[in-house]
């Protein structure tokens, strides 16, 4: 058990150092490139990371749940893992050449795309690339260190360069550039240690295996696009109703703190999620959220205080419209946590992962049906867009955590072991 203990710890500690690399260099480069860029261009760039955040869910399209599962009840067989790898790669390459064709299409002829269409194709190649990257297996084999030094050092590397070559609003371009430079050496190198530390190694390609892949994930990838949907829909809502404008950006600096919430929220679940597969340790997540949420609460009373003074040293002079937006996604800051950890750590090891890829898809629901409702009524605006946000988030929350206590019993075997 301590050494399950210490293998948990290790890959979360490496989770958090892979997911807080790129924050880290953000903590200095987003109010670099806010000032660099100005609101609107900065709001044409915060689009393209929306447009992002649907090609990685895509390419990803649930391999990080259903093979990182396939991958830990059978770590120990090199020559199963290399085709696991290998039918996992070719459905990806699959679905990234069919998204780009789709994302060719938009960036040609829907504004705002349209309207710099080399940058979004830019981020399009640039999370294409990073969707390549074989991190299910590391974490499958709970192994997450050996990626996370590999990958932090050259996007690290690729990403600092910025500081120096973007000077100009016109430059904006170099962003997904770098981004995509660093994730292709991430992904070789990843390839490379596969293969001579563990003797995991692409096999020949079966169009059988990958679609046998894609069927399985299927559930898994409807659940995180649903979520990744409503996300990214926000941002281009507010681009098409204020094309140009301030707000945009407004936004996609407060979208930035729950971006910022999703990325501490993380690592933390994804490291339990193949741990509690192994073990069923419910306890450990309650004890978790006991010990934790004090601090999350603590910290979002803080955020909404004193949105206005942070929103100025944060993104500049120019942002102090984005302060009543992140108050207004307070709630959905807060339950972050606890959603993740419900999640798949509890559910999928309680036979309920139905309900699991479900939750995101009633958010999904609940986020149309407000947005649809405030457009009838006249009333969508960033202000509104941010508390339709909150009500989501919060909703997903309460139906994963039903689901644990009433179908799981999540409860009934823990209680007693708190006071422990």
């Amino acid at each position: 058990m301590g050494k399950s203990f210490s293998s948990l710890a290790s890959n979360t500690l490496a989770l958090y150092v892979l997911s807080f690399s790129s924050q880290f260099i953000n903590i200095f480069l987003i109010p670099f490139e806010t000032r660099v860029l100005g609101p609107s261009v900065y709001g044409m760039v915060a689009l393209g990371v929306s447009l992002s955040l649907i090609v990685s869910v895509v390419m990803d399209f649930g391999f990080l749940l259903s093979a990182t599962e396939i991958v830990v009840k059978h770590r120990d067989d090199c020559t199963h893992l290399g085709r696991v790898l290998t039918d996992v790669t070719m459905a990806k390459a699959m679905i990234g050449v069919i998204i780009g064709v789709v994302v060719y299409g938009i960036a040609n002829t829907i504004p705002p795309f349209s309207q710099d269409r080399a940058l979004f194709l830019l981020y399009y190649g640039a999370y294409v690339l990073n969707g390549l990257l074989p991190d299910f297996v590391y974490r499958g084999i709970e192994d997450m260190k050996s990626i996370t030094v590999r990958t932090v050092l050259v996007r690290t590397g690729s990403m600092l360069p910025l500081f120096l070559i973007l000077r100009r609003p016109a430059d904006a371009y170099l962003i997904p550039l770098m981004i995509g430079i660093g994730n292709f050496a991430a992904v070789l190198a990843s390839f490379v240690h596969l293969s001579h530390r563990y003797k995991i190694v692409l096999q020949t390609p079966s169009i059988g295996g990958s679609l046998g892949m894609l069927r399985t994930s299927f559930p898994y990838f409807i659940s995180r696009f649903a979520s990744t949907f409503y996300q990214s829909l926000n941002s281009i809502i507010l681009s098409w109703m204020y094309p140009g404008q301030a707000v945009v950006g407004h936004y996609g600096a407060a979208d930035k703190l729950l971006s910022l919430s999703k990325t501490f929220s993380s690592p933390i679940a994804d490291s339990l999620y193949p741990y509690m597969i192994r073990t069923k340790n419910y306890r450990l997540c309650i004890k978790l959220l006991v010990l934790v949420m004090p601090v999350v609460l603590l910290l979002c009373g803080t955020l909404f205080v004193f949105a206005e003074p942070i929103c100025l040293f944060v993104f500049g002079g120019g942002y102090a419209g984005a302060a009543i937006l992140i108050r207004c996604l307070i709630p959905a800051i807060a339950v972050i946590l606890p959603t993740y950890i419900v999640c798949f750590p509890i559910l999928v090891p309680m036979g309920l992962s139905g309900y699991a890829n479900k939750s995101n898809v009633v958010g999904a629901v609940v986020q149309l049906l407000l947005l649809s409702g405030l457009s009838w009524s006249g009333n969508l605006n960033a202000i509104s867009l941010c508390i339709a946000v909150s009500i989501s988030e919060t909703t997903v929350f309460a139906y994963r955590f039903f689901a644990a206590v009433v179908y799981g019993r999540l409860f009934k075997p823990s209680l007693e072991d708190l006071g422990e």
